[in-house]
């Protein structure tokens, strides 16, 4: 019986991986078709826009209720580390698939570029987030890359602060659109949200229940949009 459970999911895997290998490799039927790019220009607009799109995902999920709720589970973490990176409610992840489906079908560019840049970025989201002191020059980025300094003051707890930096690999998306904050001058944030310290909020159970529950009873409401 083990053995044809096994071979049963052999099968199962092994469709899945072709299957999404199939996918990555062959370019979408694009809406804009009849345009011949070479390839780094395709690596470098696929790059560029991915990040434009989760720049502008990200700021609505600081604006729209329902999406905050979902995204609050990211910044509830009281300790900012690197494993706050990999924080992120299933559902929220889910909701950002259809839109880069959406965005590269429309350029006819191949999703094997977004699995590229999802590797470096989540990578550099690891860097963002780790609790770690990391060489002066790492700060010098800021102009090109959202570096620690700059996302860290996206996690305090203070709604005024963390409403900028919604950056994802670049920086100068906050530059053009007015929402960069520089930290130069200001202390250490407090991180996290309050009121979200307790167990029932950061276990996985806490955690994966945090959108369809009752917000807890705080003075301090920074977090309530």
């Amino acid at each position: 019986m083990l053995f044809w459970v096994i071979v049963l999911a052999d099968i199962i895997a092994g469709h899945m991986l072709f299957g999404t290998a199939a996918f990555l490799l062959a370019p979408p039927v694009a809406l804009l078709d009849g345009i011949s790019w070479p390839l780094w220009l395709q690596i470098l607009i696929g790059f560029l826009l991915s990040d434009l799109l989760e720049y502008g995902l990200h700021r609505l999920a600081h604006r729209w209720p329902w999406l905050w709720r979902l995204h609050s589970v990211h910044h509830s973490d009281p300790q900012l580390d690197a494993t706050t990176a990999l924080r992120a409610h299933p559902l929220e992840t889910f909701l950002y698939i259809p839109p880069k489906l959406a965005l590269y079908t429309l350029l006819g560019l191949p999703f094997w570029i977004e699995g590229l840049r999802a590797i470096l970025h989540n990578a550099w989201l690891i860097v963002q987030h780790a609790d770690v002191r990391f060489p002066g020059g790492m700060e010098t980025l800021r102009w090109l890359l959202v570096t620690p300094g700059l996302h860290h003051l996206h996690h305090a707890q203070d709604r005024l602060t963390h409403d900028h930096n919604f950056g994802q690999i670049f920086s100068f998306w906050d530059r053009l659109f007015g929402t960069y904050l520089p930290p130069e001058g200001r202390p250490k944030p407090l991180t996290g949200l309050a009121g979200y310290g307790g167990e029932e909020w950061q276990s996985v159970y806490g955690m994966m229940t945090h959108p369809f529950r009752k917000p807890p009873d705080t003075r301090v409401e920074n977090h309530l949009r």
